[in-house]
C-alpha cells in the first residue's frame, strides 16, 4: 500500500484498536489485490508470444451464456471493446452472420461436458469488421476442485492464413492454412539460412528480423535427440519427422520445443519450413493460472457419462431417473444408484470423506445455482470411482421453486 493511501485512511478512520484492525483489514485487501494483479501479468507475459488475447468468463451455459469477468489490454486491442464495455457481457457479442453456428455448438457441447477446447470460426469486432479467431479454451477450478471459470486465450488468424496463401502456395486449402496458423515458424533455405520468421518466433526467440537472417538454423536449434540439427540438411526432407529440440533464444535462454520440416516449392529455389509448437507454453500457462487460482486440478477429458434427475421437495432431494448409461460407465456395482431413498441424492453412496463436500454442492443448486463438483463414489468391497457432477436446479414456471435438479455425471480422467 502507498503510504499515501496509508496517510489518508489514517485520517479517515479513528485511532483507536478497532480502527488500527480496520486499516490492517483494508491493507491485506490492497495486497492481495496486488498479487492478483501480478498473477495477471504473469499469465499475460506467459501467452503473449501464442495469442493476442485472454478472456475469463463464468461458467454458467444457461441463457444469456457465461459473462466475462475479465479481459486483458489483447482483447481491446483484437476487438475494439474497452475492458469497461466487455465485462458482464457475453462473447456472443463477438458473433454475427458468418460465425460458424456448428462450431458453437460442438464449443457449447464441450464446455458443459468439462472439456476443454480447440477451434476458429468468424467473429466480428466493435466497428463490425470480421477476424478469424482461434480459441483455445481451458477450465479453471478453486481450491474445492469446483469448476470456478473458464479461461479463454484467443489469437487473430486472419492475416497470418492470407500471408501463407499468397506466398508460398496458392492453392493450399483454407483448413490447412489454419492448422499453419497455429504454430510457430521460421523459412530456411536447403543450406539452413534463415530466409524469414514470423512474428510468433521472432517474440519467442527473441531475435530480430535482420538478425535471424545472419543465423544458421543449428545455429538457434539444439537437438535433444543425439542427432545434430546440420546432420538433418545433408538429407532432401529435413526435419520430415516430427522431433524434440531446443530453441536457443537470443538472450541464451532454452525453450523446449516440438519441429517438423515441409518443403515447399518457389520459382527460385526449395524453401524448408520449419513450424515449432512451444511445449513449454502450456507449462508457464498453467503455473501463471495456479498462482491466480491457489490450486487448479488438471484438465481433464471425460470419457463416457450419465444423466440424472433429483425430485426436490424442500431440502428433500429423492432419486427420479438415472440414465441406462449408468452400469456402462461406471460399472455394474453401481446400480444401487438406482435405489437410494435417503433424500439427499446420491449422498450415501459417496466416499464418506467427501460426503460434506457433496451436501455443500446439493445446497448450492437448491439455492438456485448450478454448480460443478468432483467426488468419489464408494461401491462394493471398497471399490472408488472418482467422478465430475455437473448438476442444475430447474423451477416451477409458476411458483419460482425448484421442482426438480438435472445433472450430467462424467468419469474423470487426466489428461497430463
Amino acid at each position: 500500500m502507498s503510504q499515501s493511501l496509508l496517510k489518508t485512511l489514517k485520517k479517515l478512520i479513528p485511532a483507536t484498536p478497532e480502527g488500527d484492525e480496520a486499516i490492517q483489514e483494508v491493507q491485506k485487501v490492497v495486497q492481495e489485490l496486488s498479487r492478483t494483479k501480478l498473477h495477471l501479468q504473469l499469465l499475460e507475459k506467459a501467452i503473449q508470444a501464442d495469442y493476442d488475447s485472454i478472456i475469463i468468463t463464468e461458467v454458467d451455459m444457461e441463457t444469456p451464456g457465461p459473462r466475462i469477468v475479465y479481459v486483458n489490454d489483447g482483447f481491446t486491442r483484437m476487438t475494439g471493446y474497452t475492458r469497461e464495455e466487455a465485462i458482464g457481457q457475453t462473447p456472443r457479442i463477438l458473433q454475427g452472420e458468418k460465425t460458424d453456428r456448428n462450431v458453437l455448438h460442438t464449443l457449447r457441447e464441450r464446455l458443459v461436458q468439462g472439456k476443454s477446447f480447440f477451434g476458429h470460426t468468424v467473429n466480428y469486432r466493435k466497428d463490425g469488421s470480421e477476424f478469424i479467431n482461434q480459441w483455445d479454451i481451458h477450465p479453471l477450478f478453486n481450491e474445492n476442485n469446483e469448476l470456478a471459470y473458464w479461461v479463454s486465450y484467443q489469437h487473430d488468424i486472419t492475416e497470418r492464413k492470407r500471408s501463407e496463401l499468397t506466398t508460398l502456395d496458392a492453392d493450399q486449402e483454407f483448413d490447412d492454412l489454419t492448422e499453419e496458423s497455429k504454430k510457430i515458424s521460421l523459412d530456411l533455405d536447403m543450406a539452413g539460412n534463415v530466409l524469414s520468421a514470423n512474428k510468433l518466433f521472432r517474440d519467442l526467440s527473441g531475435y530480430h528480423a535482420d538478425q535471424l537472417k545472419t543465423l544458421k538454423i543449428w545455429d538457434i536449434l539444439k537437438d535433444v535427440s543425439g542427432i545434430s540439427v546440420q546432420d538433418e540438411f545433408s538429407s532432401a526432407k529435413p526435419f520430415a519427422e516430427k522431433r524434440t529440440v531446443s530453441l536457443i533464444t537470443s538472450s541464451d535462454s532454452e525453450i523446449e520445443a516440438e519441429v517438423v520440416g515441409k518443403v515447399m516449392k518457389t520459382p527460385d529455389q526449395d524453401v524448408v519450413r520449419l513450424s515449432l509448437e512451444n511445449k513449454a507454453a502450456q507449462n508457464r500457462i498453467m503455473e501463471a493460472l495456479r498462482s491466480r487460482s491457489g490450486s487448479m486440478q488438471s484438465l481433464f477429458e471425460p470419457v463416457s457419462f450419465f444423466d440424472y434427475r433429483f425430485k426436490v421437495e424442500g431440502d428433500h432431494c429423492s432419486v427420479d431417473y438415472v440414465a441406462e448409461s449408468l452400469e456402462k460407465v461406471l460399472g455394474r456395482a453401481s446400480s444401487g444408484l438406482r435405489t437410494v431413498t435417503s433424500g439427499h441424492g446420491f449422498k450415501e453412496k459417496v466416499r464418506s470423506k467427501d460426503q460434506a463436500e457433496y451436501e455443500a454442492f446439493l445446497q448450492r443448486v437448491l439455492s438456485g445455482q448450478s454448480a460443478t463438483q468432483v467426488y468419489q463414489f464408494e461401491f462394493s468391497q471398497g471399490q472408488l470411482v472418482r467422478v465430475v457432477d455437473y448438476a442444475k436446479p430447474i423451477q416451477d414456471d409458476q411458483t419460482g421453486h425448484i421442482v426438480k435438479i438435472k445433472g450430467r455425471i462424467s468419469t474423470e480422467v487426466s489428461s497430463s
